[in-house]
């Protein structure tokens, strides 16, 4: 009996999009651009695979600004430019994930993207991730900012 070896396309998360260049001079290296806590907030892959049909791909965006509305969303294209008190990285085909509260931790999390995509996220398409919060007190005094970017490849 002969066989067939199938080579799967390399899935990988890769964190971009850090705040570098933030509109008003609030760099944060490590995360996205600072706000009112004296941080960026950070977003990282939490768990999971970046296979869609196990869709268990866990995401956390953490250090925000505590019990204001945030969200998540993804786009098919890459940008780094400023918006608001931060840098947008996430543009092309935009998808929203529902509105949430960063609570009390200041935090968010995603659990299985593919499910609530709406059909968008297929295997080999690739998806920039990146959440939305309210900052209020923000540093450049727009109301809002932005985490640091993850460019995921999924795959079968």
């Amino acid at each position: 009996q002969a066989f067939t070896t199938y080579v799967l396309p390399p899935v990988a998360v890769t964190p971009m999009c850090f705040g570098n260049a933030c509109p008003c001079a609030n760099d944060d290296a490590n995360a996205g651009c600072r706000n009112s806590t004296g941080v960026g907030a950070l977003l990282v892959q939490s768990g999971g695979t970046l296979s869609i049909a196990l869709d268990d791909l866990a995401m956390h965006a953490s250090q925000m600004t505590t019990n204001q509305s945030a969200l998540m969303f993804m786009g098919n294209a890459q940008i780094n430019a400023p918006w608001a008190d931060g840098r947008r990285c996430a543009a092309g085909q935009v998808w929203r994930f529902p509105i949430n509260t960063t609570g009390p931790a200041g935090s968010l999390n995603l659990i299985g993207p593919v499910g609530q995509s709406a059909g968008l996220i297929t295997s080999g398409s690739s998806w920039i991730f990146q959440s939305w919060y309210r900052d209020p007190v923000g540093p450049c005094l727009h109301h809002v900012n932005m985490s640091n970017g993850l460019k995921c490849q999924f795959g079968p």
